[in-house]
Formats: structure tokens, sequence, C-alpha cells
């Protein structure tokens, strides 16, 4: 998929109540959000350990911004093109949910 810019990315992932769907980077980025207007939402960074899990209410979105974070592996973007950051579950039926990534 070709996006506009290498700064900003927008992706529609198909989520799943049955299954965790990785959140993968599309982009070398600093920041993410994550929204569902439809459907609860599960997200976590340990699939099998529910003891990162968290829940996105319908509309809410969670965002994460390390721009001003000092601490970087690479030496430039915190989150790499490749990468997985987390992953979603539905809480119910299969809703979309709308993943943007910021350089």
């Amino acid at each position: 998929m070709a996006d506009a810019s290498k700064s900003y990315a927008i992706r529609n992932i198909s989520l799943s109540s049955s299954a965790w769907t990785p959140i993968v980077c599309p982009i070398d980025c600093y920041s993410f959000s994550v929204r569902c207007d439809s459907a609860s939402i599960f997200i976590c960074t340990d699939s099998s350990d529910p003891t990162t899990q968290d829940t996105i209410q319908p509309g809410m979105q969670e965002y994460l911004d390390s721009i001003w974070s000092p601490y970087t592996r690479t030496g430039g973007c915190r989150f790499l093109a490749g990468s997985t950051i987390a992953y979603l579950k539905a809480s119910a039926g299969t809703p979309n949910a709308v993943v943007k990534f910021v350089f």
C-alpha cells in the first residue's frame, strides 16, 4: 500500500473476537492511535498474558506518543516499520479498528 506521506499512515484493521490481531507499523514512527467506533475492543502487549490487556470503549481513542522520550533503541524512531506494537481483539463481532501512525 502506498501512503501519500512517509510520515503519516492510516490502517483499517479487521478484528475478530476469537483471535488477537497484531498492530504492525507500516512506517517508522514515534506515535500511534487506535479507535473503534462500533464496539469495545481489547488491546494488549502480550497476547498470551491477560495482565497486559486493557479495554478501549466505542468511540474512545488509545494514543501513545513517545516523541519526547529520551530513549530510542534505534537512534531515531521508537517504533520501526514492520515491528509489532501491540495486539487487538474485538469484544464481540468483527469490527474494524482505525490505527494511525505518525513519524
